[in-house]
């Protein structure tokens, strides 16, 4: 074999390995924090903070169930840097669960597509007073 050859190998091998191992080095980077569920008028409201480098993709996924034990189902998915969901002030990801009766309370877990960590499950209630009252 010539020196070409090998050059053109060992090339092509690294090709296939960046190709394997980029989507899954960049997507164990992005961190969660702060998960929390808060009472609101008429709806649930979820918020938690996100450290992730520049340019890093991952779906948030947002489960909720009327006990504690489940069984869970997705109510809604947010893409990482989805400006829709993002408080530019507290810097967090926010949803309001808005589908929901007045008076009753829900459990909620938070995942990020593809990866082990489930967080929660955590309460909240939809309330039938405005918050502050």
């Amino acid at each position: 074999m010539s020196l070409r050859g090998i050059k053109q190998g060992k090339a092509c091998y690294l090709i296939i390995a960046l190709v394997v191992l980029l989507p899954v080095a960049g997507f164990s980077q992005v961190i969660v924090s702060d998960f929390t569920v808060l009472d609101w008028f008429k709806a649930v409201k979820l918020s938690w903070k996100v450290t992730a480098p520049e340019g890093s993709d991952g779906m948030f996924q947002i489960y909720r169930s009327a006990t504690e034990e489940g069984p869970y189902a997705l109510v809604q998915e947010i893409r990482l840097g989805d400006k829709q969901f993002f408080d530019v002030i507290t810097k967090s990801y926010v949803f309001y669960d808005k589908k929901l009766e007045v008076g009753r309370s829900y459990y909620y877990k938070l995942t990020v597509r593809g990866a082990d960590v489930v967080f929660g499950p955590l309460r909240g209630l939809a309330s039938g007073a405005p918050p502050g009252t």
